[in-house]
């Protein structure tokens, strides 16, 4: 079992996509016969991009590898943290051993591109993390590599804008495998970990089962065939393990609810305390009048309370009677409930409460309406937009339980079983499982070992 590993994320392709024999997907398919399939994948909480990679590389719920959102609030500091697009350092967030630190540490090459949570990652030898600007790239990706790929002529300069604009999101994950196969080529990594984005980006700006959504996805298989091409140009696809996953599903939406609104209509929270201006190296901080905050992550939103003892009890109950009178909730969950949605009680971004969306909402973290952006009719639109028509299409983030959130996961090669189906597994079962075939150990992991050996 010295197979080298390749793991493939594949953003938002949902597990009931695989069920539509219409979707052309030669290439995965092939691996699926060729491999073990799971068809459903729950993935952890909540089911948006940095927490799901973070918890697919560790094998750990989000309580225990410390990353709790796309985007959360460092109580504290009074700092709203954002992970999105790498702003913060992998080794300050990421509170247990990855797979690629066991795999480095047993003196494996180790590679990363475009994996969420990366930057700064000690024991990746190859690593460009998932930034959204440009100068990100140049600050923190190894210089040596980085002007190799400029001497080798890849394109590396558009890579935040292509990455920026979902239009372009193509070009971004062309460039991806491209790089792939350069370090294939060159440098024969034992464990290469690579992210396309283009199914998540389409589903966000036309929806679950658009025509767009369905050529990203065809899109990416066409890249992975490729990618298996240059594994056989190279003599490696038979002792090459390839595994696939998708990190989340999607679902369709039509309106956004903003919290943040109500909070200041209420007169909770300061008024410029707007989540959506730039942040500063991934924080930025809420002014001390602020009492209740609230972050999206995607579908679901958490909720922060700045007060102690008998006001806070207070604001507790207010905020939460606020929220739930916009109709826009399902439920609003405390602490009592983190222990099964596997978030920690006691972490420093850990939220008060969790917000809960019903389906057709998600979260926003704005605290007003956009300009130009017609509020929809109701007690909670007015001028300041508490409820308007969703900026997407479609969106994650919402609990595991909701089936359209369930990814898939494709073990094919050496050292896996042929034409094998698991019904489920767990998200966290993928380090575990990849760490077995590599002879390595994570005692840290929360999932398990699933016995898909050949």
């Amino acid at each position: 079992m010295n197979s080298s590993t390749i793991l493939i994320s594949l953003d938002g392709l949902a597990g009931f996509y695989l069920d539509l024999p219409q979707l052309q997907l030669p290439n995965l398919r092939t691996l699926i016969k060729r491999g073990t399939f799971a068809r459903r994948l729950t993935i952890t909480y909540p089911t948006s991009t940095w927490i799901s990679h973070t918890s697919a590389i560790t094998g750990c719920f989000p309580a225990k590898h410390g990353v709790l959102g796309n985007w959360t609030i460092d109580r504290a500091r009074r700092s709203v943290i954002e992970h999105f697009g790498d702003q913060t350092n992998k080794e300050s967030v990421v509170a247990v051993p990855t797979l690629y630190d066991v795999a480095k540490q047993a003196g494996l090459t180790t590679a990363a591109l475009m994996w969420p949570v990366t930057r700064g990652a000690r024991s990746l030898d190859f690593c460009i993390p998932p930034f959204y600007q440009q100068q990100m790239y140049t600050a923190h990706v190894d210089p040596g590599f980085w002007q190799a790929l400029r001497d080798a002529q890849f394109t590396i300069d558009r890579y935040a804008a292509w990455s920026v604009n979902h239009g372009l999101g193509g070009g971004q994950d062309w460039l991806t495998l491209q790089i792939g196969e350069y370090l294939l080529e060159t440098k024969r990594p034992e464990l290469l970990m690579l992210h396309f984005l283009l199914p998540d980006s389409l589903q966000h700006d036309y929806g679950v089962h658009s025509p767009e959504a369905y050529y990203a996805m065809e899109h990416c298989d066409l890249l992975l065939g490729r990618l298996l091409n240059k594994l056989d140009t190279l003599g490696l696809r038979e002792q090459t393990n390839i595994v696939v996953f998708s990190d989340h599903g999607h679902a369709p939406i039509d309106r956004e609810v903003r919290p943040n609104v109500v909070l200041q209509q209420r007169g909770w929270q300061q008024r410029g305390d707007d989540m959506n201006r730039p942040s500063v190296d991934g924080e930025l901080r809420l002014s001390d009048e602020t009492k209740v905050a609230a972050v999206t992550n995607g579908g679901d939103g958490y909720l922060y309370i700045f007060a102690e003892g008998e006001e806070r009890a207070a604001l507790a109950r207010e905020a939460q009677a606020a929220l739930m009178e916009t109709e826009a909730f399902d439920a609003i969950l405390g602490p009592e409930h983190f222990a099964q949605l596997g978030l920690p009680r006691d972490h420093k971004d850990t939220p008060d409460y969790v917000l809960c969306a019903k389906p057709g909402y998600f979260v926003s973290h704005l605290a007003s309406a956009a300009s130009g952006e017609s509020p929809l009719s109701g007690m909670w639109s007015g001028e300041n937009g508490a409820i308007t028509p969703a900026k997407f299409k479609s969106m994650h983030g919402y609990r595991p339980s909701m089936p359209e959130m369930d990814g898939f996961a494709v073990f094919s090669g050496p050292s896996y079983a042929t034409g094998a189906t698991i019904e489920r597994m767990h998200l966290t079962d993928i380090a575990p499982t990849i760490a077995h075939t590599l002879n390595l150990e994570l005692p840290d992991a929360d999932g398990h070992r699933i016995p898909v050996e050949s």
